[in-house]
């Protein structure tokens, strides 16, 4: 019975009785407020990894190729696949500065095969062209026990979905990406993408 009466009160929330004040009563609950999810440190970004880039001082447009390239808003994905040195790089940022398709760029390399880092990237690029379309999103990443995947693209999916713009996304050098988590989050967003959005992934 002791045992029973030390852990009741132990449990039990204690009140005080203000000598001064003989019917105030001060109630203190023992139990502590909820511990705040903690965030981890943010990824710090490469901001020219999200630039076009520039085009070499001698440059053969390939018009054939640019015509094809202006059909990728009919698609949900394109794959641009050449050996390593064949020009896809140069391809696609050429056909941009010649286009005025709206497009997003992110420049892969192998640090990036790691979805915190990967994810990171895609959300912030989506930011700089619909602003706060993955706000929510990138805060959720960054904590120590982050949702799904599957329900982090879901809220920027929902979010794209209510612009009418079309936007291109392309990856350049995804064959740098190995991780099977990083790619299911890639099927996930084809499989449920808005029609406005298309991605091009550039690899070997």
């Amino acid at each position: 019975l002791e045992q029973v009466a030390t852990l009741l009160h132990s449990q039990a929330a204690s009140v005080d009785l203000h000598p001064d004040q003989s019917e105030a009563l001060v109630v203190r609950s023992h139990k502590r407020p909820p511990a705040r999810e903690k965030k981890v440190a943010p990824v710090p970004l490469l901001t020219t990894k999200l630039c076009i880039p520039c085009l070499p001082v001698r440059l053969v447009l390939r018009t054939r190729l640019f015509a094809q390239l202006q059909h990728v808003l009919h698609y949900p994905l394109t794959l641009i696949t050449s050996s390593a040195g064949s020009g896809k790089t140069t391809l696609l940022s050429s056909w941009l500065h010649s286009s005025s398709l709206p497009a997003l760029w992110i420049s892969l390399n192998a640090e990036d095969d790691n979805p915190l880092h990967f994810w990171s990237y895609i959300f912030t690029a989506l930011n700089t062209s619909v602003s706060g379309v993955a706000d929510l999103a990138l805060s959720l990443l960054r904590l120590q026990q982050p949702p799904t995947l599957e329900t982090l693209l879901t809220l920027v999916i929902n979010n794209l979905a209510q612009s009418s713009a079309p936007l291109i996304l392309i990856l350049d050098d995804y064959y740098l990406i190995t991780d099977p988590a990083i790619h299911q989050g890639i099927t996930f967003l084809l499989d449920h993408r808005p029609a406005t959005l298309h991605l091009i992934l550039s690899t070997r």
